[in-house]
């Protein structure tokens, strides 16, 4: 496990096992609700914005939406899961950090999606208590580690929209004949 610096399970039928008999069940469900409240949002903005940054760009700087501008479609995608990551960051990190919690021997710290919030909160605003900026630094925590999620998400919605433009913008064999006009 990466967050924890030390492997805890062995396999996933380990984890699977360790994670039932530590946690009961319900374990394996473990800040489900945060991550469908941050992936659906997520994958909503994502195509919304790719759309929108597609007839941006296309008007602009990048030329007209053909089938074949790759260039569009590249830029387009990597702007769109780059802005949808960062509107959606706040939660990702709440959602990371409930799943983690007693994992590998680590605290049970909050029990709920209010105290993980309020944890991270505090954590940026006690490094800069006494300062005019306290507030406002606390609220920066929900944003620490976003650079690196960045250049993994645009590279990763450059290809995935890309591709996924290509392959629906291109007449496909037989497919007349099961979709004629």
């Amino acid at each position: 496990m990466a967050q924890t610096r030390r492997e805890y399970y062995t396999g996933v039928l380990d984890c699977v096992q360790k994670i039932c008999r530590d946690e009961g069940p319900r374990g394996l469900y473990r800040g489900i609700s945060v991550s469908l409240c941050s992936t659906t949002p997520s994958i909503a903005i994502s195509f919304t914005a790719f759309d929108e940054f597609k007839r941006l760009f296309a008007t602009t700087v990048l030329g007209p939406d053909e089938p074949d501008n790759f260039r569009l479609t590249l830029c387009s995608g990597a702007c769109a899961g780059s802005l949808a990551s960062t509107v959606m960051f706040p939660m990702d990190l709440v959602r990371r950090q409930m799943q983690m919690v007693g994992v590998g021997g680590r605290p049970l710290v909050y029990a709920n999606v209010g105290q993980a919030i309020y944890h991270v909160f505090q954590t940026g605003f006690r490094r800069n208590r006494g300062t005019a900026l306290g507030y406002l630094l606390g609220l920066r925590e929900f944003f620490r580690g976003l650079a690196p999620e960045l250049l993994k998400v645009a590279p990763h919605n450059a290809i995935m929209f890309s591709t996924q433009h290509h392959l629906i913008s291109r007449k496909w064999l037989f497919e007349e004949l099961l979709y004629p006009d």
